[in-house]
């Protein structure tokens, strides 16, 4: 996903968040991905 760039992916963890928007309960689901940029040695 990311390797072309020069990046490492270190962890991915799906995440949803519930939330009360104008009344309306609401939930919201994503990925939380955590990168690190390759070094080159």
């Amino acid at each position: 996903m990311l390797g072309g760039a020069a990046w490492d992916v270190e962890s991915l963890e799906p995440v949803t968040v519930r939330r009360e928007m104008d009344g309306t309960e609401t939930e919201m689901s994503f990925w939380y991905v955590r990168a690190q940029r390759r070094t080159s040695d």
